[in-house]
């Protein structure tokens, strides 16, 4: 997956937004967006924004994409199970979840997502998707971080700020932040 990420090229919304904002400006495209299309600030802005750079670096989505999943896993996991990290290979079980997790969101019809440039070769998805998720798993774990009282005022301010990321990415990202408070 990683190596086929350096083949990646943008598609579809990437061209829309990139005209959008030549439209409208950065500032003038983030309005229209919020208040005509969606309440997705932070995918939107960020999208907009990548489209600054021409797309030079667009090899760069799949890797930061699966690698920020993959880490916040990680993270999440060791914090989940911190008092008894050290009998635990928890680098194999982060691993282990990525693959699968890889696999099974890219398993064809009706098993995830239908093509596979969708969910993390193409920015608009890596971000609202993937990024979501790698966001949610931060936050759960400063979540859990606050509640055992370890730094618990910085966790407060880390937990708000990813809280308000979080919910900028996509609707669904937002209800499980709900639900998770």
């Amino acid at each position: 997956f990683l190596y086929c990420g350096i083949y990646s090229i943008p598609s579809a919304d990437d061209y829309f937004y990139a005209n959008f904002v030549k439209e409208h400006g950065i500032i003038g495209a983030q309005i229209e967006y919020y208040f005509g299309w969606s309440g997705r600030y932070i995918a939107t802005f960020l999208i907009t924004l990548f489209s600054l750079t021409r797309y030079e670096y667009y090899w760069l989505i799949p890797i930061t994409c699966i690698l920020s999943v993959l880490l916040s896993f990680h993270l999440f996991v060791r914090t989940l199970f911190f008092e008894i990290r050290d009998q635990l290979d928890l680098r194999v079980l982060s691993i282990t979840f990525i693959a699968l997790y890889l696999s099974v969101t890219t398993a064809g019809y009706g098993h995830g997502v239908a093509v596979i440039n969708e969910g993390y070769f193409w920015f608009s998805g890596a971000i609202t998707y993937a990024g979501s998720l790698t966001l949610y798993l931060l936050l759960i774990s400063s979540f859990i971080w606050m509640l055992r009282g370890v730094y618990s005022s910085i966790n407060f301010f880390i937990s708000i700020v990813l809280t308000s990321l979080t919910i900028g990415l996509n609707e669904t990202a937002m209800f499980l932040v709900a639900l998770t408070i």
